[in-house]
């Protein structure tokens, strides 16, 4: 039985589909298409977008800062039955939160000595969209495109991810999204990494009502995450958290100053030639 309180925190979302002229918010294609176009474009255009957050690592209650993320990635999304198909490639730049400067090393809380800071770049590759998934993948690290062993091991994954209901306030929509992911380099034993994300997506009621197949949209992020084989944590029980916000945009020409400066250096081709590193 739903209760009053749920219903009156419904509402908002339940009157949207009037002002907006589209389908229910409980209808799984109107969700799906609301969220590929905040992300990306229903019409196989090229999308970028940006993240900038802090991380800081957690240890029986201490909390430490440890770096500034900056990070972008540029896709294309294309209908793949009932669901998306999205062809990804994302960069992550791990920057000292005093200096901004690019972290070569680091000392975690606890560890005994600094470890290398890898380089992260991954993509291209191609990630499902459903407003359901619940499914299980195969992480190979050595094949093409794949994030390194720095950041996991040959294993299997099993990820969940759904799209909320959306809600509306101030001429705005907003609609969240969540990812979870248990790393298990062996199914018939207990997983060793896991990833929970959660991020809300904001976009104007106006450009929602109208029929572009890519409309203007932010976002606020939050995420936790175990520690990466690359950080030798060991024994040390903890994890990292992190918060921060960012956008999509057409293009990365559009990234802020700092993170196209970082790219120009270190991934130069997601600059030059965007859509041709996505193959």
């Amino acid at each position: 039985m739903i209760s009053r309180r749920h219903l009156v925190a419904m509402a908002p979302a339940m009157a949207l589909p009037a002002r907006l002229g589209a389908a229910p918010p409980d209808d799984p294609g109107d969700r799906l298409t609301t969220i590929i176009r905040m992300r990306g474009s229903t019409d196989d255009r090229l999308c970028a977008g940006w993240l900038e957050a802090e991380r800081s690592t957690v240890i029986d209650g201490e909390i430490v800062p440890f770096c500034r993320i900056l990070a972008a990635t540029v896709s294309r999304f294309r209908k793949a039955g009932a669901g998306y198909e999205a062809t990804t490639l994302e960069v992550a730049y791990y920057l000292d939160p005093a200096s901004g400067e690019v972290l070569d090393t680091h000392r975690f809380p606890g560890a005994a000595a600094a470890v290398r800071v890898p380089p992260y770049r991954a993509g291209p590759a191609k990630v499902r969209y459903a407003v359901e998934i619940d499914e299980w993948e195969e992480n190979i690290p050595t094949a093409v495109g794949a994030a390194s062993t720095d950041f996991a091991p040959r294993s299997s994954v099993h990820l969940q991810r759904n799209i909320g209901v959306p809600t509306s306030s101030d001429g705005s929509v907003y609609l969240r999204t969540n990812e979870y992911g248990r790393v298990y380099p062996d199914r018939a034993a207990p997983p060793t990494i896991f990833y929970r994300e959660w991020m809300i997506w904001r976009a104007a009621a106006s450009d929602l009502a109208s029929s572009a197949a890519s409309i203007p949209a932010d976002f606020m992020y939050s995420a936790l995450s175990s520690w990466r084989p690359w950080m030798k944590m060991g024994a040390i029980k903890g994890h990292t958290a992190e918060n921060g916000r960012g956008a999509k945009v057409a293009s990365p020409a559009a990234f802020p100053a700092r993170l196209q400066d970082l790219i120009r250096a270190r991934d130069s081709d997601m600059m030059q030639n965007p859509a041709g590193v996505l193959g």
